[in-house]
């Protein structure tokens, strides 16, 4: 079945606004929950807008291709920057409207996408320069882990903890816990660029990663200085590791197809937990990598696939493998002494060196191995609460990383909605349809947000503008809206914070996906 031009951006765009229309009406503080069944029978709530998009489908196949190419674009978001999947959704839907309109008035899309990439270029532009930086002391950290934690300060005030405990070179992850309450713990351990082989290994399907956790005894981890080209020769090696039920990390240089096949088989059929994953950098430092796993879990390095010994694996506590790295948890048993003669030498190494690039090589990778981890382990007096906990802290979690990584933003729409009006003041460049666009559907959030909570946006956003006129963008005199205590505010002083790069990414996605549909000349499906 085909479907031409106009009438297929429509049917398009028709899945966009049934996933738009249910996903926004999350936004903010006083955005609504969203009750979503599991396919086990069971049902919770959330205002997860990336939980909520998963859900929805259309039986349409050229309506659901709107919903479906939306959602990925949008969940780019959340996977880049952590958050801001309702946010990117909103934009989207705002931009694909206004210029389905334009073309069908006669407008090129040619024309639409040319002014639609110079407004998302200078929005960034003014995005950048007004971001305000922040470090782990800043109370900011815990402003922001707290709005995305759906305002619950107390949570927002551990996740802000978690960071601060983990330090500047820490990671903090996050994880279920047996009981009702929510704690940290710091551990050690180190993460990788190294990513998942196949979606075949996923043993989180709503995290889309692969974790395995020591129970009774712990993951077995065998390094390898090679390629693996097959198992044969390693057999009875990992027969024995099978036979004592525990699951097995392989590092080595690369697989072949061959062997990636042979494992997801054996994982399948005889129920085994072998998990491969590839040493990262490039040629000679993928042995470095190997050592500095070895530091971590005490595994022997086997220069090639000739592997006899079961006394030359390592051990490790836990290891979560995702599409963007991996982490490996050090475990108590493991002796400190291989890491800390490890660290000598790379110190060693970045004393000796005199090239610039090796030089902040060496440091990221010391910075690896000394950075300290800490593991939110959150709980609920009941499943479902637990879980949409779990959904709130994960959301702050990434959130509070991108505020360290660009800054941060007044929060509440009003930073995006100031640069709008900014922008606009630019009669030559708004001549170009497609840049009026963007600039009207950066309205859309705080327009939203008035929506959500049953305020005139009009009375409000005519306020804003005029007592931020000949003010700083996020500026600490800087007027917006607090739509919990429902009264206007300095957004900054009072916590009300967006990270400038779910801002950022939010837009970059949302303004990308309708470009792509908004030049769809054609949909075909198969009846």
């Amino acid at each position: 079945m085909i479907k031409s031009e106009q009438e297929a951006r429509e049917l398009l765009l028709q899945g966009v606004n049934i996933l738009a229309d249910t996903v926004k009406t999350t936004l903010g503080p006083q955005g609504r929950t969203v009750i979503l069944h599991t396919p086990e029978g069971q049902a919770y709530t959330t205002k997860d807008g990336v939980s909520v998009a998963r859900k929805i489908l259309d039986n349409d196949m050229m309506v659901d291709a709107g919903i479906q190419l939306v959602r990925e674009a949008t969940a780019k978001t959340a996977d880049v920057a952590g958050d801001g999947t309702t946010s990117s959704t909103i934009l989207a839907q705002a931009i694909l409207n206004l210029g389905m309109k334009e073309i069908a008035n006669g407008v090129s899309s040619v024309e639409l996408k040319k002014g639609m990439e110079d407004a998302l270029q200078d929005v960034v532009e003014e995005l950048q320069e007004n971001s305000i930086f922040v470090d782990l002391h800043s109370k900011s950290l815990a402003d922001i882990a707290t709005i995305s934690a759906n305002n619950e300060r107390k949570l927002g005030e551990l996740i802000a903890e978690a960071f601060y405990k983990a330090g500047e070179n820490g990671l903090v992850l996050f994880d279920t816990s047996s009981t009702e309450h929510t704690t940290v713990d710091s551990i050690q351990g180190m993460q990788l660029d190294s990513i998942l082989l196949s979606p075949a290994f996923i043993t989180n399907q709503r995290a889309q990663t692969a974790e395995y956790e020591e129970k009774g005894d712990p993951i077995a981890v065998l390094l390898i200085d090679n390629i693996v080209k097959n198992l044969q020769s390693m057999a009875q090696t990992l027969n024995y590791a099978i036979g004592k039920h525990v699951p097995i990390l392989i590092v080595a240089h690369d697989f072949t197809p061959a062997v990636l096949k042979e494992i997801i088989q054996n994982n399948v059929r005889n129920n085994t937990q072998i998990l491969p994953i590839k040493a990262e950098g490039f040629g000679a430092g993928k042995t470095q990598c190997l050592k500095d796993i070895s530091a971590i879990t005490g595994a022997k390095i086997f220069d090639n696939i000739d592997v006899t010994s079961y006394s030359g694996f390592g051990i490790c506590q836990k290891v979560i493998v995702s599409k963007f790295s991996t982490t490996i948890v050090k475990c108590a048993r493991i002796d400190d002494s291989a890491l800390q003669q490890r660290v000598e030498d790379l110190k060693a190494r970045i004393a000796d060196t005199q090239d610039s690039f090796e030089k902040k090589q060496l440091e990221k990778k010391l910075a690896k191995l000394i950075g300290k981890m800490c593991v939110i382990h959150v709980g609920g007096l009941t499943e479902a609460i637990a879980k949409e906990r779990y959904d709130r802290v994960e959301d702050a979690v990434y959130a509070t990383k991108a505020a360290l990584e660009e800054g941060i933003s007044s929060g509440g729409g009003v930073t995006l909605f100031a640069i709008a009006n900014k922008l606009e003041k630019d009669t030559k460049k708004c001549k170009n349809v497609g840049y009026k666009i963007v600039l009207e559907s950066l309205k859309e959030i705080l327009k939203q947000l008035c929506k959500n909570s049953g305020e005139s946006y009009e009375m409000i956003s005519k306020t804003i503008l005029e007592e931020n006129e000949g003010k700083e963008i996020n500026g600490f005199d800087f007027l917006g809206y607090d739509f919990l205590k429902e009264e206007y505010c300095n957004p900054i002083e009072s916590g009300i914070i967006d990270p400038t790069k779910v801002l950022r990414v939010a837009l970059e996605n949302a303004v990308s996906i309708a470009i792509l549909m908004l030049t769809t000349s054609s949909i075909v499906t198969s009846e």
